[in-house]
């Protein structure tokens, strides 16, 4: 796992087999023959991501759809990130 930076790169995996239910994401993940349910928040978040996107751009992106202070928005996208890549979801790279 990368350490998260502001300029890390975030992009969603690309050959992942997801739907939407009600705004919200569900993805079959075939490795471990089991489906992953995300909240509103994090679903938005994977959307935001099917296109390379740096973790300061998803931030700034996130406060601007969100009524959300700047230190909890930042600890919760990167909670949120940190979800994503621990389940094999998403891929980053730091660039320094």
């Amino acid at each position: 796992m990368n350490k998260l930076i502001p300029s890390t790169q975030l992009q969603r995996k690309p050959d992942l087999i997801f739907g939407n239910i009600d705004e919200e994401v569900v993805i079959f993940d075939i490795d471990k023959d089991s489906f992953i349910h995300m909240n509103s928040v994090a679903s938005r978040i994977f959307e935001l991501i099917e296109n390379p996107m740096s973790l300061e751009q998803l931030h700034k992106q996130m406060m601007s759809e969100y009524e959300i202070d700047a230190d909890t928005c930042e600890q919760e996208v990167s909670n949120t990130v940190l979800d994503l890549e621990q389940r094999g979801l998403l891929v980053s790279s730091s660039k320094k």
